[in-house]
Formats: C-alpha cells, structure tokens, sequence
C-alpha cells in the first residue's frame, strides 16, 4: 500500500516532458481559434519567452520543475520498500533540501508502511500462535529458568517463541511491534515540525536580506547580515531542541516514584500541619492532661458529654491514633523511621501538656523533613536523568517555632541562629516576635 502512495510523489523527467507536449498541443489548438491580431500578440509573447529560456540555458539556469524532479528521483531511490524507516529518513533528507511537501508526502507513506509491517507481524503472531498451541507450559518454565535472572529482552522473547503458549507469543510480539511503531512515529513527527519551523525561519532571516539588498545595502552589510541570519538561525534551532526537552514526557522509571514522592508530600504536609495546629491547643490548656482530669473526662465520655474539655480531648485521642500510625507508614526506610518511632511513643505515653506539645512538636519536625526528601528525591532524579524541574514543586511548609516553656523561652532569647524579629508562640499559645 505505501508503494501505490509513493508512485503519486514524484514524477520522471519523461512525464514532465509529456505534460509540457500535451500543453504545447492544447497552445496550438488554442492559437487555431484566435484572430489575426490576437495571433500576433501571442507569436511576440512566445518568442519572448523562448528567447528567455535560450538564455536561461545559455546561462547554466536550469528549469526549477526539473530540478525538483531530479531532486525528488534522487532521494526516492534511497528508499528500501521494506524498511519502514527509511521513508522517515528521506523525509528528513526532504525537509532538509526545502522541500517541506514532498518530506510530508513521504512521512505519510512512512506511517502507512508502518502500518503494514504492524499488520505482517500480527498475521505472523498469529500463524505461529497456531504452530505454537501444542507446546506445553513446563517446557516454557524451564526454559525460562536457564536463562538466569540476567537474562536479556531479546533471549526470553526468543524462549517464549519457542516454548510460550500462543497467546504469550503473540502478546510478546504484537507489544513489540506496537512500541516501535509509536516511538518512531513520535520522533519523525518531532523531527518534521523542527525541520519545517527552521526551514520557515530560514526563509524568513533571507527575505530580509534581499529587502535590505532592494533598499541598496552595500556587500559589507549584506555580509553581516548572513553572519548574523545564521548565528540567529542556530539559536533558533537550539531553542527548538531545548523546548522538546521540557516537554518531553518523564519515562515510566521517573514518573512512577515522583507521583509517590508527591502523594507522601501530600499526607506529611497535611499531618504536620493538623499537628502544629494541636500543638497550640495543647499550650493554651484546651486539652487536658493529668490523672485527675483525664479521670473526670472519661467519667462524663461514658455518660455521653459534649462538655467542651471532654470534645477536644476525644479529638486529641482520634488524632493522635493517626497521627502515630500515618508518620510511622510515611518514615519507614527512611533515615528519619527511628526519630518518628521514638517520638511517637512518647507522645502515647504523655502524661502532661509539656511533654504531649514537645512530642508532637518533633513530629511536625520529622514530617517536615519528610516533605522536604521527597522533594530532594524528585529533583536529584531528574537531574541524574537529565530532565529539568518540574513546573509545579514540591512546597515544603514552614511553621513558627512553638516554644513549650520559660526555659526554652531563655534558651530562645539567647540563641543566635534565630535572630530578632522572628515569630514564634511563646509557651501561652500567643504568637509573638523576638526582640
């Protein structure tokens, strides 16, 4: 099917002369029905004309239409029928010499002989599905384990065409023919649109040379401006490849733990937050603490309460189940599991509102730093990978510092690292600033 396309995408210097005949013939049929007058006229223009091309080939110019021609018989005898990629590599070669049409043409008839070879291969999966049916799957599974676990991609495609069942092999086969054909597709239609976009700026940086040589610019500066059309014509080009690379999809080995690093950013930045507003809570007293009061609070639970004090402590109590068990999921295997292990356990077992705020207060810290890995994970992939960052970062929250008591508040005060004018919430809960 791509040979009938491509018979449409060229002509042979024969056509052209046969079509410059056929029009010769209908001119003399034309000339047949004209006045005297009128054929006198026409004899002036036609000698004209002839006398211009006796010039034109005096001269060594050649007919564009010819030169096209040849042009495009050159690149298509370079085409192998059976290679699907050689029509998108003289695609190029055509985009390449300014020929934007016939390079479409024959991406087009690439696509349609991709197609093809997509359509022999499935028929041959599915001639060897039926050849393969008696196989058993034992003969496959031993196969298989001489390979070793090193084995490459193309040694078990070649096992499974030997052993696999059918259904196997055609998936094998079929899933590879699919890949090829839309990779290639994505890169010729990429390289394509680059070539054309560069071929149009070409053209534009040339016709403002010859207004400036219209306008009577002088050799020197017509000089310059070729110097400087083609630095600007590079530029453009690598602007060009620099924009399909931040548009580049990250492959599958990238996306896949960037969406987790964003997922986990996501639940960390929620807890530590929810967390640090409790911290406040806590410090202002709203959540008890301490024998008697948890004893009072429990006392009235069981009679059904909605005493404010009795509310925020089941509040307190449903939080700090997730709060313990989500940070303990979000740190393990990371360097900061021990630092969570450590202070969730002390936050179950505070028996005071210093001791609860200080707990919770380091695991607001270990979630923030939890955050702030996941992102240092997605950019370092993507560096090693060579991809650039992605549009939407990673956002590591930031909150005041939560001071639990006087000690900490002189400490703070004498503490270079934070310098006057930082916020923090003293041990009252009341937001403030350092002197």
């Amino acid at each position: 099917m791509a040979e009938s396309i491509m018979a449409g995408l060229f002509q042979t210097p024969e056509m052209y002369q046969q079509l410059r005949e056929q029009q010769a013939r209908q001119q003399a049929m034309e000339y047949a029905q004209l006045t005297p007058q009128q054929r006198v006229m026409f004899d002036a223009a036609q000698a004209g004309q002839q006398i211009g091309r006796g010039l034109g080939q005096l001269f060594g110019a050649e007919d564009p239409q010819l030169r096209m021609i040849s042009q495009r018989n050159a690149l298509a005898r370079q085409i192998d029928p059976n290679d699907p990629n050689s029509y998108m590599a003289v695609a190029r070669l055509a985009a390449q010499g300014g020929d934007p049409q016939f390079a479409m043409s024959l991406a087009a008839a690439g696509q349609t002989a991709l197609k093809d070879l997509a359509s022999r291969r499935s028929s041959l999966a599915t001639a060897q599905k039926a050849e393969l049916a008696t196989q058993q799957e034992v003969e496959l599974r031993g196969a298989l384990a001489k390979l070793g676990p090193a084995a490459t991609s193309d040694q078990i495609l070649g096992v499974v065409a030997q052993y696999g069942s059918p259904d196997k092999v055609l998936a094998v086969l079929q899933g590879s023919a699919d890949k090829a054909e839309n990779r290639a597709a994505r890169v010729l239609e990429q390289d394509l649109n680059r070539q054309q976009q560069i071929q149009l700026q070409k053209e534009r940086l040339e016709a403002q040379i010859e207004a400036a040589r219209q306008r009577g610019a002088d050799q020197r500066q017509l000089a310059q401006m070729q110097i400087d059309g083609r630095k600007q014509l590079a530029d453009f080009a690598a602007g060009l490849k620099a924009a399909e690379k931040t548009t580049k999809p990250l492959p599958s080995y990238l996306a896949k733990p960037e969406d987790e690093d964003y997922s986990i950013a996501t639940a960390a930045t929620n807890l530590a937050s929810d967390a640090n507003n409790f911290i406040g809570r806590i410090k202002t007293g709203e959540i008890k603490f301490g024998l008697k009061d948890k004893a009072s609070i429990r006392a009235r639970q069981v009679f059904g309460s909605s005493d404010p004090d009795v509310i925020a402590r089941e509040d307190y109590d449903k939080f700090l189940k997730v709060l313990t068990n989500e940070s303990l999921r979000l740190n393990k295997g990371t360097q900061t599991e021990g630092d969570a292990i450590r202070a969730a356990k002390e936050l179950e077992s505070s028996e005071s509102r210093e001791a609860a705020a200080s707990a919770m207060r380091r695991l607001v810290e270990i979630n923030v730093r939890r955050v702030q890995n996941a992102s240092d994970d997605v950019l370092r992939r993507r560096k090693n990978a060579n991809f650039p960052e992605p549009e939407q970062k990673i956002d590591v929250p930031k909150f005041d510092l939560h001071i639990i008591n006087n000690t900490e508040y002189n400490k703070f005060l004498n503490n270079p690292k934070y310098p006057s004018g930082t916020t923090f919430i003293d041990p009252e809960g009341i937001r403030r600033t350092k002197p």
